[in-house]
């Protein structure tokens, strides 16, 4: 069995967080805690699926 972060698709979903971090960073203040948090769980939920499904 194949560790999960060898796979093409986690590596890039986990890149993919990093980007979205990086891109939320320049939003306004007043969206921190709202829209900020939100698109940073949504993308954050990519990889943690990829990884449990790879433990099916």
């Amino acid at each position: 069995m194949q560790d999960f972060k060898q796979l093409r698709v986690w590596q890039e979903a986990k890149q993919f967080v990093v980007d979205i971090y990086k891109a939320t960073e320049k939003f306004p203040m007043n969206e921190q805690y709202a829209m900020t948090q939100q698109i940073r769980r949504a993308a954050y939920s990519i990889p943690a699926v990829e990884r449990e499904l790879k433990k099916i």
